[in-house]
């Protein structure tokens, strides 16, 4: 499960011990976080979008905290893993890589719009976009970047590092 806009900037600074608890204390199992930046991998009944609103909802009230929250499955993580169109770039560049991971899966419109402002902007990034996620490769890096993906939809984005870290934390659970 990925956080929204968390310790990003100075702005929204959560202690993962306290989010780690308070996932606890409302009943998810095996709460770890990963990296300061709301990555969580814990154990939960419900999934998808039923689990994600469950944990923003619970977030809200043990924490005051309002984000969005992107909950995957290990196996669906793994198989995010395994679509990556950019395997050479993932090896020679990881920190270039980025998974942006929405919410749902972004719509005809919205790619359109995406691609309408890509456009405007001709920007040198690639960008693959498979189901619930877009892979990027910034090979400029992402700082100045002018690439903008919020058409796509709400989501939040890890660099590949993180995401295999992510897939290693996980391990071989369902």
């Amino acid at each position: 499960m990925l956080l929204r806009a968390v310790n990003v900037g100075g702005k929204s600074a959560l202690s993962m011990k306290a989010l780690a608890t308070a996932l606890g204390d409302a009943g998810y199992e095996d709460v770890r976080t990963l990296i300061a930046s709301g990555n969580v991998i814990l154990g939960a009944k419900a999934s998808g979008a039923a689990l994600e609103t469950k944990i923003e909802n619970d977030l809200a009230v043990a924490l005051s905290l309002e984000t969005l929250v992107m909950a995957r499955s290990p196996a669906e993580w793994r198989a995010i893993v395994d679509a990556n169109p950019f395997t050479e770039e993932a090896t020679r560049a990881p920190a270039k890589l980025v998974l942006l991971v929405l919410k749902s899966a972004p719509t005809k419109a919205a790619i359109a719009a995406y691609e309408a402002g890509r456009k405007k902007r001709d920007t040198p990034e690639t960008v693959v976009i498979r189901g619930r996620e877009a892979y990027a490769f910034y090979p400029d890096g992402i700082g100045r970047s002018k690439l903008d993906l919020s058409a796509l939809g709400a989501g939040t984005a890890r660099n590949w590092n993180t995401v295999l870290k992510l897939r290693d934390a996980v391990g071989s659970a369902k």
